[in-house]
């Protein structure tokens, strides 16, 4: 018990620690929004979004070797994720994609490259559809690119239900004190994971502590019925949500003008395998501004499972942009 509990206090001190080199919080119209920053905020910047149970901290393990390469990174904790609440009124991505563009006010940065995993790329299409005039360039991790439920109608609601209802988690556990919901939850080893972990550490409405307490239910992805609601009822699922399934990119992107870059993992294992042939779509109406990069045998979250190649990847496409912007 001892050693657990100085194994807790010691990744507190490099979490605080971390946080008073990177961390930060700005009043937003909507929220009070935590983000973290690496790098010279004179160089091109890279606003980043992580995906869903996810936090800002989701690209600190590469963006200090971006950033070394002459980009200022900007990771935010979006919406009930990490340090940052939930808000008080209804939101969609275009909410936060006005808290996007509030942040780079506050920051002085009149144009960006913006990109995220997953819903994170779902919040980074919503930027440039609202905000064309202030993106550089756009960075999708298997999100953004392709309607999300397209796949699901294919199969239809019945096979959907049984499909849907694997991927149902129970409730996450909830403790008296933040070291034990620490101790729970640390299943990883890297001083990132541990960071990244006590960031997501939240207190509820009773003052007990979670790994983003609160968040299946607030998205309304707590059930198999909230699940299939969200895909084909999605006008009666919280607006977050909704504003995420019912997203279109063909229209979304139908007058492109900048550099959008595609990461496009394929797995065997997913049912969901027809984004392939959307991103090829995508591609072959802009093909000199889109950049499609397959990864074969590739789960959901490219960064995490091929972090070397994705980095490299990553800094060829924004080193383009950034001599292009020049």
């Amino acid at each position: 018990m001892v050693q657990k509990e100085q194994t807790y206090q010691q990744a507190l001190a490099n979490y605080q620690a971390f946080e008073k080199e990177h961390g930060h919080f700005l009043q937003t119209p909507n929220i009070k929004l935590h983000y973290l920053t690496f790098g010279n905020p004179a160089n091109t910047p890279l606003v980043w979004a992580h995906g869903t149970f996810g936090s800002a901290y989701g690209i600190a393990d590469i963006a200090k070797e971006i950033s070394d390469l002459g980009f200022y990174i900007i990771a935010i904790d979006y919406y009930g994720h990490g340090q940052t609440d939930y808000p008080t009124h209804e939101v969609s991505l275009y909410h936060l994609a006005d808290d996007i563009r509030f942040l780079m006010d506050h920051l002085g940065i009149k144009r960006t490259i913006i990109g995220g995993l997953s819903r994170g790329g779902s919040v980074a299409s919503a930027f440039y559809d609202a905000y064309p005039d202030r993106t550089l360039a756009i960075v999708l991790e298997d999100g953004g690119s392709v309607s999300w439920v397209k796949e699901v109608h294919k199969i239809g609601l019945e096979e959907a239900r049984k499909r849907l209802g694997e991927f149902i988690l129970p409730d996450m556990p909830l403790f008296e004190h933040k070291s034990a919901a620490f101790q729970h939850y640390n299943k990883q080893t890297d001083e990132g994971s541990k960071n990244w972990l006590i960031n997501s550490l939240r207190q509820n409405a009773n003052g007990l502590w979670g790994y983003n307490p609160g968040l299946y239910q607030w998205l309304g992805e707590d059930s198999l019925q909230g699940a299939l609601d969200g895909a084909f009822r999605p006008t009666i699922v919280p607006l977050f949500e909704a504003s995420t399934t019912m997203m279109q990119p063909k229209i979304i992107y139908r007058n492109l003008h900048v550099p959008l870059l595609i990461f496009d993992p394929i797995d065997e294992r997913d049912w969901m395998k027809d984004f392939l042939a959307e991103n090829q779509a995508l591609q072959q109406q802009h093909p000199n501004l889109i950049t499609h990069l397959v990864y074969k045998e590739t789960g959901h979250a490219v960064h995490f499972e091929r972090p070397e190649r994705f980095t490299k990847d990553l800094i060829a496409f924004l080193k383009k942009v950034q001599h292009s912007k020049r």
